[in-house]
């Protein structure tokens, strides 16, 4: 059998109410030289079930012996790829038709140069149906920005080519969460450049009761590992930028209806960026005011490369 061009990979667990409609936006894509490459890890619900379903020979599903977490999980990914490109793809989301035969005509051109490409998405609300598009500009110090944040959503929005993954190694088997972000920070250290395709290629849902068990102790490890990084930004930098990320969590908590674990995170994020206790009274006044703050939050936000609409 011929090599395929592209590898499309979904890591699963526990995923039977949704991987048939991630696996479905797969199907449908333009560009058809791929394999469909599942790695179950240790489902315990009817995952297997459901893509035993489907009669395409280009699926191929790899499953562990044991539970290995989001990080096994893309380690086998990578590490059972038989194409050229690999393209990820959680089990919860889909891509719009268009995504892979963009995105592998840019890295075809792209020649021999380390670089990993993305496209914009579209983050959906199961609850409420409510859209929100996301869409990050170039930077001109990709690790600075993942320092910061790491807003491309990498786990279905991003192409790279299989061999820069022997060159920046594994993900790490000892972060529960963040890593993806942990990934991507090493390629930017190894001189790795992200490119965003142009529109809106990919849908991320997101809802309410999601699992982030780990979001914080992993913050910690994160910052831990790559202290010796964000000290060459300073003091400042490093303390509002686990203030944002704090800010983040706080909010989900929020929508999983945690409100113990919702305030400890607001407390800890107002502790290493007190001026946070200023926003809400702040938000309230610059909008008597005709919201001239907001604006100039606006500017300075775009010039970092983060837009939403």
């Amino acid at each position: 059998m011929n090599r395929p061009m592209l590898t499309a990979a979904i890591p699963a667990y526990n995923c039977a109410g949704t991987i048939g409609r991630a696996i479905d936006s797969v199907l449908a894509q333009t560009y058809q030289d791929f394999e469909l490459l599942v790695v179950d890890d240790c489902s315990t619900d009817g995952t297997l079930d459901k893509i035993g379903e489907y009669g395409d020979g280009r699926i191929r599903v790899e499953r562990h012996a044991k539970n290995l977490g989001e990080a096994g999980s893309r380690n086998t990914l990578f590490a059972k790829a038989g194409g050229k490109y690999l393209a990820f793809l959680d089990s919860d989301d889909e891509w719009y038709p268009k995504k892979l035969e963009n995105q592998v005509a840019f890295l075809e051109d792209a020649g021999e140069r380390m670089t990993a490409c993305f496209c914009g998405y579209e983050v959906r609300e199961v609850e409420t149906g409510r859209t929100m598009e996301n869409y990050v500009e170039p930077q001109k110090v990709w690790v600075k920005f993942f320092l910061r944040t790491c807003d491309l959503a990498p786990g279905t929005t991003m192409m790279i080519p299989v061999d820069v993954f022997k060159k920046v190694g594994r993900y790490d088997l000892g972060l529960q969460r963040r890593t993806d972000h942990d990934w991507l920070l090493r390629f930017a250290k190894a001189g790795g450049h992200c490119h965003i395709i142009e529109g809106i290629h990919a849908v991320v849902y997101s809802e309410s009761g999601k699992a982030i068990a780990g979001g914080e102790t992993s913050l910690d490890l994160f910052y831990r590992k790559h202290r010796a990084d964000y000290r060459r930004y300073g003091w400042w930098f490093t303390r509002k930028t686990i203030a944002e990320q704090l800010v983040r969590m706080s909010k989900v908590y929020a929508r999983n209806n945690d409100g113990i674990h919702c305030v400890t995170a607001a407390i800890k994020a107002a502790c290493y960026d007190p001026s946070l206790i200023l926003m809400r009274p702040l938000k309230a006044l610059d909008g008597l005011l005709g919201a001239p703050l907001a604006r100039i939050k606006r500017h300075f936000r775009d010039r970092t490369g983060v837009t939403r609409r």
